[in-house]
């Protein structure tokens, strides 16, 4: 049983750790080819919700697989993923081909509580 939880705490940090690589790369790093733009609005506020609700997922996976109390800890998770989500977008300010979003932001936001709350739901009902 412990190897068992061992095995899904590494897969899910893992996991966590690689999507986290992604975000900073896709939002600080990326620079969009303006030629393969996909004309529907508010794409890029889909995009950044999704990044950060699988972000949060992973990350509040990893916590509930080492059965830590994750009443306590929910709030430990959103503190550090709300101050990433602020660290992202502020730093765009300051490279040349970003710019930053307050939609972008709370599109981080929404997907990031989003994400820890629909792992919560899903282990509470199991």
């Amino acid at each position: 049983m412990i190897l068992s939880q061992n095995r899904k705490f590494y897969f899910y940090f893992l996991c966590s750790f690689i999507w986290f690589l992604l975000i900073i790369y896709l939002t600080i790093f990326y620079k969009i080819n303006s030629n393969y733009i996909i004309d529907f609005p508010y794409f890029d506020k889909i995009v950044h919700f999704s990044l950060f609700f699988i972000q949060s997922t992973f990350i509040t996976k990893t916590y509930i697989s080492r059965n830590l109390n994750s009443k306590k800890l929910m709030t430990k998770i959103i503190f550090y993923l709300l101050i990433f989500c602020f660290s992202v977008e502020f730093i765009q300010i300051y490279i040349p081909y970003r710019s930053f979003e307050i939609l972008d932001l709370t599109s981080n936001i929404i997907g990031l509580l989003s994400g820890a709350f629909f792992v919560l739901f899903l282990e509470s009902k199991i």
